[in-house]
This record gives C-alpha cells, sequence and structure tokens, in this order.
C-alpha cells in the first residue's frame, strides 16, 4: 500500500514580515509597490464593467447615450428592474 507524505507550510509569524520589509532595498519597496499598482488596477479593470452594468441599469434612455457618459444616475431609476422582470 502506498504511503502519502503531507508537508504543511509554516506561517510566517508577524516579526518575520516585519523583518522582511526592513530588509528591502529601494528597488525591492519599488517592486513591492509595482506588484501592488498592477494588482489594484487589474481590480478596477474586472470591476468597471459590473459598476457600468449596475448603472446603467439605474438609468433612463437619455442618460445612458449622453456624451460624456454620466457615472452615477440622478435620479436613479429602480422601477427599470421591476419592468425587466414585468
Amino acid at each position: 500500500m502506498a504511503t502519502v507524505a503531507t508537508t504543511l507550510r509554516r506561517r510566517r509569524s508577524t516579526s518575520e514580515t516585519a523583518q522582511y520589509f526592513q530588509r528591502l532595498t529601494v528597488t525591492g519597496w519599488i517592486i513591492e509597490i509595482l506588484k501592488y499598482l498592477v494588482l489594484v488596477i487589474l481590480a478596477i479593470s474586472f470591476m468597471l464593467p459590473f459598476f457600468w452594468m449596475f448603472t446603467s441599469a439605474l438609468k433612463d434612455m437619455p442618460q445612458i447615450y449622453t456624451v460624456p457618459p454620466i457615472w452615477f444616475p440622478h435620479p436613479a431609476y429602480w422601477e427599470n428592474f421591476y419592468n425587466a422582470w414585468t
């Protein structure tokens, strides 16, 4: 019968994480900042279509086709959801 070896990863303690950031050089800090900046840009690019879809559902037709676009509809037409289901 075969045996399966399981290895558990040890979590870093808070002091180890603090030491990691203290050891970073200027180049290391720039790389860390760029990593998080790329992650934030990717997160926004993934969330933007959902935001646009939701705000478009709250607009009337003239607000949808307005240039430049209206990001936050005023007034919000919540009855659009009711009309979509009837």
